[in-house]
């Protein structure tokens, strides 16, 4: 097993499930990128024909350069466009256009050709421009904000706000500039309420930091700076703190904030820098309304929800997923060292699973000493990878002895199921080693948990997220019928073993729920 013939399944197969979640999109959206994706699948059979050892180098490229590149330009085309360069925002629509051939990029470069000339009634034109595609959303909401036209961009984003997440905190702060407290402190509670039992991710917490920083509140500013919004641009981290002591009626430590930003490079910056110096927000205690009181402590409810949702993902991270792939990478390294001071075909000989010695002469422990056997390091490598993808969701369903109890049944199971097919004369001697069973035994165990959500909620994502599973163990099975010295029965024994240990202990999990309901 080459990295050549892995990028062509990891290639082929990430087509074809891209093709799948074309289904259901808008038909704009979706027949440029079918096109697209239809004809990088034909380039792809004939590289893979014209060249079959270089192939899925070829394609990963090629790959790359349409999901990857893409992403990371686009990300460049937005800052560009904060820092008032329209030439060279326009440089970079003209390229990502054939890109992503989904988006509106030709209403894109209209619309930056009417704002780089200010052409009379370009705000009007902004107002009327696409909001349901994502790109031109961006545009316009970047552009706005940039300017410091605020009215515009609450004009814009009133109707259809909530139904995308990446303009809420673009809302709350158009209304706090405009001091219509009570109205974003309205539209925060919305926001959390569509929001339900869905997880909180960076919008909802850079709204929070919207409602906090315009009511003066500085210590949770200080929080989602320092915690969730770590990440974001010094000179933004600065621009906040500062709102909040203004807010808050230090003008003192205010300016200690602004000051530095007003040579900021970023025009959105400097230019809302100059704004506070010039014409300072009012102090938040001195004109709150009984309304604005109640509205915000209804925030804080809600802020230390979120709070405690972020210490409590802090605190359930996957620590076993994190200890078997270390122990895994030791257990390569002690192999490595055995084959070389022993001899090559030492650690083999010493743990590999082959069903005619655990029969026959009763070496039970290669059920569980081949999973810590590998072939190479590329071998190593994919199966540590699946360890920490998949690890990393079951975990946080089944903690602890549970989730170390799941990887040691999956993979024992695996290895019986081989030994019984082997017993029972359906497959030939094998000498077998490596985890990829119990990778694919936490494969089995997310369905599962997935089929489980499914029938007590019936949300269409988790129906999606089920049909990608079907169609990773369908890969699979034709990656396994391809490829030589890969195990076909223990892999499909691993689906297996994990598929029937997770509908196991979610049941029991149900019933020790109801007993306790029930009070018996």
């Amino acid at each position: 097993m080459t990295v050549n013939y892995l990028l062509e399944w990891f290639v082929g197969g990430g087509l074809v499930l891209a093709l799948l979640q074309m289904r259901g999109k808008p038909a704009h959206f979706a027949r440029p990128w079918i096109q697209l994706l239809g004809g990088t699948l034909a380039l792809f059979v004939a590289v893979i024909f014209l060249f079959p050892n270089l192939g899925g180098y070829i394609m990963f490229v090629w790959w790359a350069s349409i999901f990857i590149l893409p992403r990371f330009l686009f990300q460049k085309y937005l800052v560009s466009l904060q820092k008032g360069d329209v030439s060279g925002s326009r440089q970079l629509a003209s390229f990502l256009a054939p890109l992503q051939p989904g988006y509106r990029w030709k209403e894109v470069r209209d619309l930056l050709a009417i704002v780089s000339e200010k052409q009379p009634g370009w705000e009007e034109r902004l107002l009327t421009s696409s909001f349901s595609d994502a790109v031109v959303r961006q545009t316009v909401i970047t552009e706005f904000a940039s300017s410091g036209k605020w009215y515009a961009l609450a004009q814009y984003l009133r109707g259809s706000f909530e139904q995308y997440p990446d303009s809420w905190p673009f809302y709350l702060r158009a209304l706090g500039e405009q001091g219509q407290i009570e109205q974003m402190l309205r539209a925060l509670v919305q926001i959390e309420a569509r929001l339900g039992d869905k997880p909180r991710d960076k919008n909802i917490f850079f709204c929070f930091l919207m409602v906090f920083a315009f009511t003066g509140q500085r210590e949770p500013v200080n929080w989602l700076l320092d915690g969730p919004l770590r990440r974001i641009p010094d000179s933004s981290r600065g621009f906040w703190r500062g709102t909040a002591e203004q807010t808050a009626g230090d003008s003192f430590a205010a300016n200690s904030f602004f000051v530095p930003l007003q040579q900021s490079s970023h025009r959105s910056i400097s230019r809302a820098v100059q704004e506070r110096r010039m014409d300072p927000l009012p102090v938040f205690a001195s004109k709150v309304t009984t309304q604005e009181q109640q509205l915000l402590l209804r925030t804080f409810e809600l802020f230390q929800s979120a709070v405690d949702e972020v210490r409590g993902a802090q605190k359930s991270r996957p620590t076993m997923t994190y200890l078997l792939t270390g122990l895994t990478v030791v257990a390569y390294g002690v192999q490595l060292w055995l084959s070389e001071t022993v001899s090559p075909q030492y650690p083999l000989q010493l743990a590999a699973l082959a069903p005619e010695l655990v029969l026959h002469f009763d070496q039970w422990w290669r059920l569980v000493g081949c999973l810590f056997l590998h072939g190479s390091f590329t071998h190593l490598f994919m199966n540590c990878l699946g360890l920490l993808i998949l690890g990393n969701y079951v975990e946080k369903t089944f903690r602890g002895l549970l989730f170390l109890l799941i990887y040691f049944g999956c993979g024992i199971g695996s290895s019986l199921i081989v030994v019984f097919l082997f017993s029972a004369g359906l497959i030939s001697t094998e000498v077998l080693m490596g985890g990829f069973g119990v990778v694919l035994g936490l494969v089995g165990v997310n369905a599962a948990i997935l089929a489980e959500q499914y029938i007590h909620h019936r949300k269409a994502e988790t129906g999606q997220e089920l049909r990608a599973i079907g169609f990773i163990v369908v890969l699979q099975v034709l990656f396994d019928l391809s490829t030589e010295q890969v195990s076909f029965s223990a892999h499909i024994g691993g689906i297996f073993s994990g598929a029937v240990i997770g509908c196991v202990l979610l049941g029991g999990r149900g019933l020790w729920v109801n007993r306790r309901a029930s009070g018996s």
